[in-house]
């Protein structure tokens, strides 16, 4: 009995100890859902920022959306998500301890993250997949959400899908951005492997710039080199009817890639992976 437990508290410290110490996501980490990042010239990054332009006498925000499919009922408590800013240009924020007192902060930006139904294909007239009904939404501050650059010295393209504009190179590092979400906020999936679910995750960012800058810090989610469905999608809405956006469009490629699917992550919450081995574990007991 002494040899069993001694060796389920081994485990455990094996598991808490690998488990990954914060937010971040890395290349073998477990998953339920991953597109990985087209980190090659054919990828780009498409414009998902709030539009400082004015619209309507509202500012709009760019909304991105991508599917997913669900395959397990649990708990969304982990998106990762890469993306870029625009000529490599970070929000500014105030930093007494440097020169000038701001400092570029690639975590000074606001999210917006939403999920959603889908409406396939063959229930649009337009005859695209689209986000549909609201499922969950949650804004997360700075601060609230963790950062790392991903790649460096890399040459992207950068897409507002609005107007269409492509530049390349559009910028140089990709970013990786970390959400956690505790679990009594968190959206509860409903799909199984013999009934999966498709579900949309949408993405809009709101830089928080300080500072004085050559030009507006725009942040971009990043491609994908993965593809499932059909494209990703782009629509806008405003401060006030976000997360609501009825106005979505398929992402055109300006360069002749067939299909654009945008970068995440959807994984499960390192400690619940911990508490689903001690339970294993604990029936290996049981047996014993």
């Amino acid at each position: 009995m002494f040899k069993q437990s001694l060796t389920i508290l081994t485990a455990a410290a094996i598991l808490f100890t690998t488990a990954p110490a914060s937010a971040d996501w890395n290349t073998g980490d477990p998953y339920k859902w991953v597109q990985m990042p087209d980190l090659s010239p054919q990828g780009m990054d498409v414009n998902a920022t709030f539009d400082q332009g004015d619209v309507g006498g509202l500012p709009p925000f760019i909304v991105l959306a991508d599917d997913f499919l669900c395959t397990s009922t649990d708990p969304i408590t982990d998106i990762h998500l890469w993306g870029s800013w625009k000529n490599d240009q970070l929000p500014q924020v105030f930093d007494p301890n440097t020169p000038g007192f701001f400092s570029p902060d690639p975590g000074a930006v606001m999210f917006n993250l939403s999920i959603h139904a889908d409406i396939p294909a063959n229930q649009n007239p337009a005859g695209y997949s689209m986000p549909g009904q609201l499922l969950w939404s949650k804004v997360f501050n700075p601060g609230e959400f963790a950062v790392r650059p991903w790649a460096t010295n890399i040459e992207e393209g950068w897409l507002d899908p609005i107007s269409g504009q492509y530049i390349f190179p559009g910028d140089t590092v990709a970013w990786q951005y970390n959400f956690l979400i505790p679990e009594v906020e968190a959206f509860i999936q409903q799909g199984t492997s013999t009934d999966p679910v498709v579900y949309w995750l949408d993405v809009a960012a709101v830089p928080q710039n300080e500072g004085v800058v050559t030009e507006e810090p725009l942040f971009g989610w990043k491609t994908s080199i993965d593809h499932f469905n059909d494209t990703a999608v782009y629509g806008s809405t405003d401060l006030f009817n976000w997360p609501n956006v009825t106005n979505w469009q398929p992402i055109d490629s300006p360069i002749g890639v067939s299909q654009l699917d945008m970068a995440f992550v959807i994984t499960p919450e390192p400690a619940t992976l911990v508490l689903f081995a001690l339970g294993g574990l604990a029936m290996l007991r049981r047996r014993g």
